[in-house]
């Protein structure tokens, strides 16, 4: 036997399920996830890679794959892959959001005001056009009457 196969063991789901602490559907969701390895057995059946963990190290190897805080690969940004607690990612997620809804709040108050400077300049556009649509009835009103003040004269005195 070599030494990795000392390190791991492969066990069917039902028996890798039972020795993880974990149900046979939480199990195929981690495979289906790929948050563990699984391969199919010559038997057809698949099989989990279970780590074989001497008593010094069983809880060490159980939080590093499965344990209580769950971890996540990120990227750094000097390309290499680290591990980084699931809290850790939600923290800087939640910390992301508060700052994106108060950018979005600025942005959304910045469009606002400007979309009321165009509703005050376009109403004060519309009060000079009535203004001197005013203005021009009035005139028009005071041609009239005058037309209709010749109009009005008797036929004699045209002449």
């Amino acid at each position: 036997m070599t030494e990795a196969d000392h390190a791991e063991a492969w066990l069917p789901i039902k028996e890798a399920a039972k020795r993880l602490g974990l149900s046979e559907k939480a199990l195929r969701s981690r495979i289906v996830r790929r948050t563990i390895r699984a391969r199919r057995g010559n038997d057809g059946r698949v099989h989990v890679m279970i780590p074989h963990a001497t008593p010094e190290h069983a809880p060490e190897i159980h939080r590093s794959m499965f344990g209580a805080e769950q971890t996540e690969a990120r990227q750094t940004h000097q390309g290499a892959t680290e591990l980084v607690p699931v809290s850790v990612m939600r923290e800087t997620v939640q910390a992301l959001q508060a700052s994106h809804s108060a950018s979005l709040a600025a942005a959304l108050q910045a469009q606002r005001d400007a979309h009321l400077a165009t509703l005050d300049a376009v109403e004060r556009l519309h009060q000079e056009q009535v203004e001197m649509l005013v203005e021009r009835i009035d005139r028009a009103e005071l041609v009239i009457e005058r037309l209709l003040d010749e109009r009005r004269r008797p036929w004699w005195r045209f002449w």
